[in-house]
């Protein structure tokens, strides 16, 4: 029998996390959202699913350094990540040098697939099983935009990461978690997009690497 799932309430609640005085005067800034779903699948018991809560640490360390991280506690705390964590060197207007743990730019998706970005309760199919999501990484990107005409402007993204890796025919999510690259073979990419006045964003993203 074809089992069928409803997600309701998938709305993210924002948390606010109040700060010492010292720590705002430098920068630091602590915020977080939560998802809670309730889940009723076809011949299953119908139940609640503290689906995730993460906490965003964003800070400036120097005039042109920052630091950036997100933890992320899936199911009640059953599942415990780093979402990302990374330092960003923003010294140029059109470019920006990332090091460390991110989300990688491949489809637009990936990087507004958070529950307060994204406002429907699933995934695209594309980035269910086929294409790699959410997919983070750990490495160097390189980034920025340049505009174009009135109000509208061109990105791109360029980045060297250890790439995914797992055994032949393994689903592409679990060839994910690459974080120490087991197999040498560091992976290249790129992603191109035109963002117009009225918010249309379209862009084609390219990835290429071998894995063992």
């Amino acid at each position: 029998m074809l089992k069928r799932a409803w997600y309701w309430g998938a709305v993210p609640l924002a948390l606010t996390l109040a700060l010492p005085a010292a720590a705002a005067g430098q920068g630091l800034e602590v915020f977080g959202y939560a998802t809670i779903d309730y889940v009723d699948v076809e011949g299953e018991p119908q139940t609640f699913d503290a689906h995730n809560l993460n906490l965003v640490v964003l800070g400036k360390l120097l005039d042109d350094l920052f630091v950036a991280g997100e933890v992320e506690y899936e199911h009640g705390g059953d599942e415990i990540a780093l979402e990302y964590g990374y330092l960003a060197f923003r010294r140029w207007r059109h470019v920006n040098i990332t090091a460390g743990k991110f989300i990688v730019p491949f489809g637009r998706f990936n990087q507004d697939h958070p529950a307060w970005i994204s406002r429907v309760p699933g995934r695209p199919n594309g980035f269910a099983r086929v294409l790699p999501a959410t997919y983070n990484d750990v490495g160097v990107i390189v980034g920025g935009g340049l505009p174009v005409g009135h109000l509208s402007r061109v990105t791109y993204d360029l980045w060297w990461v250890n790439g995914l890796a797992g055994e032949d025919g393994a689903d592409i999510r679990a060839m994910r978690d690459n974080l120490e690259d087991v197999d040498g073979n560091k992976f290249v990419g790129g992603r191109l997009a035109y963002i117009s006045r009225i918010g249309v964003n379209v862009g084609v993203s390219y990835q290429t690497g071998t894995y063992d």
